[in-house]
C-alpha cells in the first residue's frame, strides 16, 4: 500500500503479538516520516483555550480577548497545529476538492483521540451539517467523515440561508465575527 501524502510504499509488517491478540489490524494510510511531519501539538506550550502553540502554557491574547469579552473558552483540543504544509495539503484535497478517500489519513487517530479525551461510552456525536450548496458540490459532510465508526445522528438541520463567502474566503477578523 502507498502512503496517500507522499505516495512512497508503507512497509507492513506482522509480529507475532498482533497475530495472537485477535484485533482488527488498523492499517495507517500515512507513511512513518509524513506522520512525523505532520506537526504534532505539543501540550507543554499551547495555549489552555484554543491549543495553539506558543512558548507558555498560557491564555494566548485571541483567548484573553475572546475571555474578556464574556464569552466562554470551549478548551479545544488539538491533534495537529494548522501552519503546516501537509495539514494545508489536506484541507485542499479533503474538503475542497471533496477527495472523500483522504479521510482515511486521520480517521484511526482521530477516533483515538475521540475515545481517550473523552471516553464516555454512551456519547453520541453530532455533527454539524453541511449548507445544499456545499453538499452538492463537495458531495460528502467532511466531519462524518472524519468520524468513521464513531455513534453519530444527524439530528441537526442547516436552515436555508443566502449564500456567503465560504469561511476559507473570509479573512481571519471574518471568521471570529462569525
Amino acid at each position: 500500500m502507498n502512503c496517500l501524502l507522499c505516495n512512497n510504499t508503507i512497509d507492513f509488517k506482522l509480529n507475532i503479538k498482533w497475530i495472537l491478540s485477535l484485533e482488527k489490524y488498523k492499517r495507517d494510510n500515512v507513511c512513518k516520516r509524513c506522520r512525523e511531519e505532520l506537526g504534532k501539538c505539543k501540550i507543554d506550550n499551547a495555549c489552555e483555550g484554543c491549543r495553539r502553540e506558543q512558548k507558555k502554557l498560557l491564555l494566548c491574547n485571541d483567548c484573553i480577548k475572546w475571555k474578556n469579552n464574556n464569552k466562554i473558552l470551549l478548551n479545544n483540543k488539538s491533534i495537529y497545529t494548522y501552519d503546516n504544509l501537509i495539514i494545508k495539503k489536506y484541507f485542499e484535497r479533503y474538503k475542497f476538492m471533496g477527495d472523500y478517500y483522504w479521510r482515511k489519513i486521520f480517521n484511526i487517530e482521530f477516533k483515538n483521540f475521540i475515545t481517550n479525551n473523552y471516553p464516555s461510552k454512551d456519547w453520541i456525536y453530532i455533527p454539524i451539517p453541511v449548507d445544499e450548496y456545499t453538499m452538492q458540490h463537495r458531495g460528502f459532510n467532511q466531519v462524518e467523515g472524519l468520524i468513521g465508526d464513531l455513534p453519530y445522528s444527524r439530528v441537526l438541520k442547516m436552515k436555508k440561508l443566502k449564500r456567503d463567502k465560504k469561511q476559507s474566503e473570509k479573512s481571519r477578523s471574518e471568521r471570529l465575527k462569525t
